[in-house]
């Protein structure tokens, strides 16, 4: 298994950006987060709870996973999906439900690929 630390990827099909990041050391989180936005939000982010998800600008989002279980990975990128599909102002319901399931698979996909290099 790889241990690296900051995976990024373009989602081609609604244009955005994703960045996941595996560290479990705040103070280097924070330090990766400056180099990679200047984003009042990176400056406010603090180290409470085992993951979290922002958004940094309309098609940047970052995934954090402080404690990489199964469930965390699952939360963490439903919240990024959900940012995701309100900024292109796509509600989850019934008919749209595929939308967000594929996304979640894709990223899922994307992350697992990744961490079992």
């Amino acid at each position: 298994m790889g241990n690296k630390k900051l995976l990024q990827f373009k989602c081609e099909v609604y244009n955005f950006n994703i960045i996941v990041s595996f560290h479990s050391d705040y103070k280097q989180l924070k330090k990766e987060l400056e180099k990679i936005s200047k984003d009042d939000k990176v400056y406010n982010f603090n180290s409470i709870g085992s993951g979290a998800c922002l958004q940094f600008d309309c098609n940047t989002f970052f995934i954090w996973i402080k404690e990489d279980t199964p469930g965390i990975r699952a939360h963490e990128i439903f919240h990024c999906v959900h940012f995701m599909m309100d900024e292109i102002e796509c509600v989850l319901n019934d008919d749209t439900k595929e939308p967000y399931a594929y996304l979640i698979e894709y990223i899922t996909d994307k992350i697992y690929k990744f961490k079992n290099k």
